[in-house]
């Protein structure tokens, strides 16, 4: 398993190479997997979550999938994160990420890139 651990996602090229370093490939030639769980849980404008998340989209990738953790039966939860060469949760407050966190619901293995700050202690 490889981590890389940020406080503001991929935010500048220093830390979009050093995903590409750990994937071992270009964006263009991977499947990235986008969980928004703990965000949605946020109340309020949500323009924030949109601008991170197409700033994401706009990498690139061969594969963009959104994975909703609620309701989703497990089996297919994990089917779409190991079908993912990145798996990125995005956080929110201290109280909902902590709620929403897959790590404790899922095998660790399945995380390739673990999105991480002040809001995942």
């Amino acid at each position: 398993m490889k981590l890389l651990l940020t406080s503001s996602g991929l935010r500048n090229e220093t830390l979009r190479q050093a995903l590409r370093d750990l994937l071992g490939k270009p964006f263009e030639a991977a499947n990235i997997v986008y969980i928004p769980t703990a965000s949605v849980a946020e109340p309020g404008d949500h323009g924030w979550f949109v601008e991170d998340m197409n700033r994401l989209h706009g990498l690139g990738w061969r594969e963009f999938d959104i994975l909703e953790l609620n309701g989703l039966p497990r089996q297919m939860v994990l089917d779409r994160l190991l079908h993912a060469d990145v798996s990125m949760p995005r956080a929110a407050t201290t109280t909902t990420s902590r709620a929403a966190s897959p790590a404790t619901t899922w095998p660790p293995t399945s995380w390739k890139h673990w999105r991480a700050g002040s809001t995942w202690a």
